[in-house]
């Protein structure tokens, strides 16, 4: 419910730790602004502050490839990304999309997972050859979101890949 510009400052601040959190753990993090559909402009407000924040840093990359779609191989993981409110779209057509957009990716690896958030509530599904799993809201619910009985609670997740294959927590 705050300003534009306290938002975009928040946000950045909360990115910046997050990108700060996994450098302890990685030696190399990739960081990919994806678009939302309440703030679509915001996606590239994050880009250009966190270019800035890692310039001289070659332990970040800021993926500035579009704001839409993520792909990225690590080892034989395909991790894919969307922020998943494409109108009438399901979870299954967003694997079916992942596998057309990047059909020498998808051969190359075993493990396939994609990320979405848009209806901010836990749901994780299995499909032949990827999984999804819709996340929350990282934002505590804001009135819109109690007057439209939007109740998850809010909350980020960490996901660590092993690049032989698979989760690792």
């Amino acid at each position: 419910d705050g300003e534009y510009d306290d938002t975009t400052d928040i946000a950045t601040e909360v990115t910046v730790a997050a990108i700060d959190f996994a450098l302890t753990r990685s030696n190399r993090v990739i960081y990919k602004a994806i678009r939302g559909n309440h703030d679509p402009n915001t996606a590239r407000i994050l880009r250009a502050a966190l270019r800035q924040r890692y310039r001289k840093s070659d332990r970040v990359s800021i993926d500035d490839g579009g704001i839409d779609f993520f792909a990225h191989e690590f080892g034989v993981n395909l991790i894919c990304a969307h922020h998943g409110d494409i109108k009438g779209k399901q979870p299954k057509d967003y694997v079916m999309a992942m596998a057309a957009k990047y059909p020498e990716a998808w051969g190359r690896t075993r493990f396939r997972e994609l990320w979405t958030g848009h209806k901010h509530h836990l749901l994780t599904q299995e499909f032949p050859g990827m999984t999804t799993y819709q996340v929350r809201a990282i934002t505590p619910a804001n009135r819109y979101a109690q007057e439209n009985l939007f109740l998850s609670e809010s909350e980020i997740q960490c996901a660590t890949y092993r690049q032989s294959g698979g989760r690792m927590g």
